[in-house]
This record gives structure tokens, sequence and C-alpha cells, in this order.
């Protein structure tokens, strides 16, 4: 228990939802993928950054392009678009 004092103050402080949707937005585990970007994955065939949103329409998923790179300028663009 002395290993998670740090999380059962934060949890005194929100509540479930919050304190859960903050560990979500805090893991660099597998769920979170290769981009620290929610949304945003790794093409394997072309190696090009690919970011879309998830079940918008009907149940499908929003394309919102292909990328290069990473950059300051594109993380800005999908952050707008959502």
């Amino acid at each position: 228990v002395s290993h998670y004092a740090k999380e059962l103050e934060e949890m005194k402080d929100v509540g479930n939802q919050e304190f859960v949707a903050s560990l979500r937005r805090k893991s660099s585990g597998f769920a979170r993928g290769a981009s620290m970007y929610r949304g945003v994955t790794r093409h394997h065939q072309q190696s090009k950054w690919q970011a879309r949103i998830g079940r918008v329409a009907g149940n499908k998923d929003l394309y919102l392009g292909t990328f290069g790179k990473l950059s300051p300028s594109v993380i800005n663009l999908l952050f707008y678009t959502i």
C-alpha cells in the first residue's frame, strides 16, 4: 500500500471517473500505442503516423491523415480538428 501513497492522496481530491481518466492519460502502456497522442498510430507498411477518430459517423472511423513525422504543427492540426 505504501507504493500507492501518491495515488491514494489524489483519489481523495477527485471522483472515480476523473481519477481513472487521469491514470489513462498518464499511461505509457500497450493500450496507448507507439504514440503518446490518442488516435495516432504508426502505420507499419508505410512507416508513417496515421491519425483517426474512432466511431464518429455510423460507428466508423474518421480518417484525419497520414504524416511523415509528428511535428508541433501536425499536433496542433490534430488537436484543433478534434
